[in-house]
């Protein structure tokens, strides 16, 4: 058995070090990672002195797509090249098998479905919150009990208290844990607290202890110094520190640590030759690593992927996200919540408030909304043909740019975020634009004093959505929920849709969309809603080339 070398005795002379790039770096890029460069991954690490590959999570959800490391199966851990003396482990989130506060042993099962004897797998983690902790301990107790080395991740550290930290070291010495992890999730931990958690941990607990470091605020080497100085036994990093947000503890770095500690003679290159062959672009791709926004956040104690997402979107801006993450800072947001990001709640607070009517717009047209998925510019010729053929009504969300501007007759921008991110692009565009005008940011007025706004209100009142004659109340300030309150308060003839593709890969965005069309289906009041293009929306299709 591989993890043999992992035995309690040796265990306490040396420091442990997991290795969770594939895990951890797959927040980025959907766990997706290529099979030679898994090969590569594992063969370096392995020479480098590194233990313990945690090859990737394993989840139940398989609504859009993922990679192979998301779903860490047999089959995939099969058809890789595993050196003889590196241990295989995975992940496991404890909200994929509690339910109602009550394990699901079937989808336990389900995750882990075979003994340890006849997996490649050598060590589970279960990453747990504080509410689901018991029934994680439960659930280590049977994935135990199948032969595997089995860990605990307590995610939000910061959030717990020393006391509870106590009872914990209480409670898990009834289980037959190989190590007990305590993980700085916002990476907002200060190191002079770290001593105080051990402690705490070891009032009763006398197993091995691990320190999963994140590194918002540029802390996670000088935080795993002194979890090593206060007696832990495992720990984890990244290779060029890939990790969701500002990423983890760096592998090319701290491996020269671990290996002085322990001892070893160890060869690095290929670990070096792998940073700057493959993970360097990564990183000048996907952006992780700490900066600004990340220290803010955790300072804020704001869930680092709130800047992930922003950063990865293009129309956000430095002051976009310096503006948000103030927002939120008055706000609990340790978690992410994606319709926090993409809604404007918390920022019109005020009455709704407009001075125009869609019905001088509108009334007795056919209009076309376009907005800025991919298929427009697959069809882009094709909708401009469909729109020099029937003249619709054409509006176009934010700064959509693909379809001929001279066939577009309006622009319309709700969300506040994207319109500060839109605003100077907003003041080249020559077509009048329909927002919120009353209710924004004077600078954002100021700046638009010279275009023609039609200044039509919101309210965002979840749940809810009524149509007034200047203002609208939806659920959210998604502008496709906007732009349909004012195309139908207009009593529009009918409405067509395109460039609305949809999220292949956040099945929870598509809901949201769904759940709008669902709000508006009795205020359609016969009005036809139909998309001229690909969707993955719950909208009924009709193909622009066969009208």
């Amino acid at each position: 058995m591989k993890l043999g070398k992992l035995n309690n005795k040796m265990i306490q002379k040396k420091i442990i070090h997991l290795d969770c790039t594939l895990r951890d770096g797959g927040y980025y890029n959907n766990w997706d990672f290529k099979e030679e460069l898994i090969n590569d991954y594992l063969e370096a690490i392995s020479l480098a002195g590194i233990e313990i590959a945690e090859i990737g999570f394993r989840f139940i959800n398989k609504i859009g797509f993922k990679g192979a490391c998301a779903f860490s199966t047999e089959e995939f851990l099969q058809n890789i090249n595993i050196p003889s003396n590196l241990s295989i482990g995975i992940m496991l989130n404890s909200s994929d098998f509690v339910e109602d506060n009550f394990l699901n042993k079937k989808a336990l099962d389900q995750l882990v479905p075979i003994n340890k004897t006849d997996s490649s797998v050598d060590i589970i983690r279960i990453a747990s919150s504080l509410k689901h902790l018991k029934l994680s301990l439960e659930a280590s107790n049977k994935i135990k009990q199948k032969g595997y080395k089995v860990g605990i991740n307590l995610t939000h550290i910061c959030d717990v208290s020393l006391k509870d930290i106590e009872q914990i070291s209480l409670e898990i010495k009834k289980y037959p844990l190989d190590v007990f992890y305590f993980a700085d999730s916002m990476g907002n931990l200060k190191t002079e607290k770290i001593s105080l958690i051990i402690s705490a941990l070891k009032k009763h607990w006398d197993g091995m202890i691990g320190f999963h470091a994140h590194d918002n605020m540029l802390l996670a080497c000088a935080n795993t110094n002194e979890a090593i100085k206060n007696g832990i036994n495992w720990i984890d990093s990244t290779i060029t520190g890939m990790g969701r947000g500002a990423g983890n503890l760096c592998t090319e770095q701290y491996i020269l640590e671990t290996n002085k500690i322990n001892k070893n003679n160890s060869n690095i290159l290929p670990l070096l030759k792998l940073v700057r062959k493959t993970f360097n672009p990564l990183k000048v791709n996907y952006k992780w690593g700490s900066n600004t926004f990340y220290y803010l956040a955790g300072q804020y104690n704001i869930h680092p992927t709130y800047v992930q997402e922003m950063l990865s979107d293009k129309k956000y801006g430095e002051e976009d996200i310096i503006c948000f993450i103030e927002n939120l800072k008055n706000n609990s947001a340790k978690t992410f919540d994606s319709e926090i990001l993409n809604s404007a709640k918390n920022i019109f607070q005020s009455s709704p408030k407009g001075t125009w009517d869609p019905k001088n717009m509108f009334s007795n047209r056919n209009v076309l909304l376009i907005g800025v998925g991919s298929s427009l510019n697959n069809h882009k010729k094709g909708i401009e043909n469909f729109i020099n053929k029937f003249k619709p009504y054409v509006i176009a969300v934010n700064s959509s740019e693909t379809i001929n501007e001279e066939l577009i007759n309006l622009r319309i921008a709700s969300n506040p975020i994207k319109i500060i991110a839109d605003a100077n692009s907003h003041i080249k565009f020559k077509q009048p634009l329909i927002t919120p005008y009353s209710m924004l940011p004077k600078n954002i007025k100021d700046m638009w004093t010279r275009k023609i706004i039609y200044d039509y209100g919101i309210e965002i009142k979840e749940g809810e959505l009524f149509l007034n004659n200047n203002y609208c109340t939806v659920p959210n300030s998604n502008v496709f929920a906007y732009a349909l309150a004012i195309i139908v308060a207009g009593k529009a003839t009918k409405i067509s849709i395109a460039g609305f593709d949809g999220y292949p890969l956040d099945p929870y965005r598509n809901e949201e969309i769904n759940e709008i069309v669902a709000f508006f289906k009795s205020f359609l009041n016969g009005i036809p809603l139909d998309s001229i293009t690909p969707t993955l929306y719950q909208i009924p299709q009709k193909s622009l080339y066969a009208i």
